[in-house]
Order: C-alpha cells, then sequence, then structure tokens
C-alpha cells in the first residue's frame, strides 16, 4: 500500500516545498488491552505529524490509555481520532468523563474501520472521474483510509522530487524532529500491509495473516497514523475537518 521511498520523501515535506500547513490538531489513538498488542498514538499538528509513541500495557489499564490520550490531547489543544474496534469502542465515553470531572472540552471522533466508505458514490481517485467509486473499490473504511494518506505520500514524493504541482491539503509531512530511530520504526509500520481482495473489493491484509505470514503482531503506530489523518471523512459521526 506504501511504498517506502514515498514516506522518506514526506519527512519535512511542508518544509522542502515551502508550504505552510494548517489543520485541526489531532491525536490518532489505536487502544490495546493486553501484553502483546501495543497502544499507540500519533500527533498531527497543524497538519504535520510531530510525534508518535507506543507502549505495553495490561488488560486492566484501559481506563488508565484513555486517560493519558485525553492528557495529551487537552494539553495540545487536539481532537482524539480512535479506532473503536474491540476495547476502543469505549474510549470517547472515558474522554467524555474526563471532560466533565475536569472542566474540560476535549473533542473525540470515533474512527469505525470496520464500518462503511464515505462518499461511496464518488471516484475513488479524486484526480481521476474514471476511477471505480469508493463503494465499488473499497471494503471498508479502514481500507479507504489507508488509499488515502498513501495517495498522499505518493502526491507529496511526486512533489517533493519531482516538483510536480501539489494543495497543501495533499501533504503528507513527518517532522525530522521526531528522530530517525522513531520515524523508520512508523515507516516499517506502514510499509507491511498490502492489499487482499473481498468481496470483490479492496481490503487492508488482516492482522491475524499477518501474524501467521510474518510474524509481525499489529501495526499499532501506523493505525494510529491512519487514524489522525482521516479525520475529513463527513459522516453523520464525524467531526468537520477544515484545511
Amino acid at each position: 500500500i506504501f511504498r517506502r521511498r514515498w514516506l522518506d520523501a514526506c519527512v519535512d515535506a511542508h518544509s522542502m516545498l515551502k508550504l505552510d500547513l494548517t489543520g485541526r490538531n489531532i491525536v490518532g489513538f489505536d487502544p490495546a488491552d493486553d501484553g502483546e498488542d501495543k497502544s499507540a498514538t500519533a500527533d498531527k499538528i497543524g497538519g504535520v505529524f510531530t510525534d508518535a509513541e507506543d507502549w505495553s500495557s495490561g488488560k486492566d489499564e484501559l481506563v488508565q490509555n484513555a486517560k493519558k490520550v485525553w492528557a495529551k490531547a487537552k494539553n495540545l489543544n487536539a481532537t482524539v481520532s480512535y479506532d473503536t474496534i474491540g476495547v476502543g469502542a469505549f474510549v470517547g465515553g472515558y474522554v467524555d468523563e474526563q471532560n466533565q470531572s475536569a472542566g474540560a472540552k476535549v473533542q473525540h471522533f470515533a474512527f469505525h474501520a470496520g464500518g462503511a466508505v464515505m462518499d461511496g458514490d464518488k471516484p475513488s481517485d479524486p484526480q481521476n472521474s474514471k476511477s471505480p467509486l469508493n463503494k465499488d473499490e473499497y471494503l471498508n473504511l479502514k481500507a479507504q483510509a489507508w488509499a488515502n494518506t498513501a495517495r498522499r505520500a505518493m502526491l507529496t514524493f511526486n512533489a517533493v522530487t519531482r516538483g510536480q504541482p501539489i494543495k497543501p491539503e495533499d501533504v503528507l509531512s513527518f517532522s525530522s524532529e521526531m528522530g530517525k530511530e522513531k520515524l523508520d520504526a512508523l515507516f516499517t509500520e506502514l510499509c507491511v500491509p498490502w492489499w487482499v481482495e473481498s468481496e470483490g473489493k479492496k481490503r487492508v491484509v488482516p492482522k491475524a495473516k499477518l501474524k501467521k505470514d510474518l510474524g509481525v503482531k499489529s501495526h499499532n503506530l501506523a493505525d494510529a497514523v491512519i487514524a489522525a489523518d482521516n479525520v475529513n471523512f463527513k459522516s453523520s459521526y464525524t467531526l468537520d475537518y477544515v484545511y
């Protein structure tokens, strides 16, 4: 889905292209509740990914993890975009509880990865009106979101390395201040999954197959990035993402 050279070109891409990016501050959150799977966050501040981290926790620490992410979002004046699959279904409630007890207004967005695609009747490639419709191309929102972020990585690569024009809202940029080790871990995770076909549509390879075929337990950092990068899909349960 992603090519490593695309992502390498995204490091400080906004500076390389001399573009000022804007947008709602987002903390992407991929929650977990056992020792094998890790929780992860990715911070997208002013249109640029500035940090990402993952950590192990026990089955009884979901509330503590949600509180940690709430505190981070409050400090960054950010919205929490969280994966609702499994234990993530309760994150929004925990954020609301913290808001109530602290008199805060941290907003949250339920990124329902297994849900229906957004803009189902629109072309899957915004630059190609003859491309398949979203509802015919992607099995679910997760597939559509991974494709959306990968498309932006490709467009950014073409802009940085080939001088092709790009809209500010299409730029995918990761701050070099994250550090080489962290960027390498993040980019490696993004490059692991591939497309599989399900019901004649694109689907991100299931994590169970990743673990069986490659021994990869999960790509939590990558999922946090995808959750943070795709709050712009509009539905009855999304926040509008304004560039």
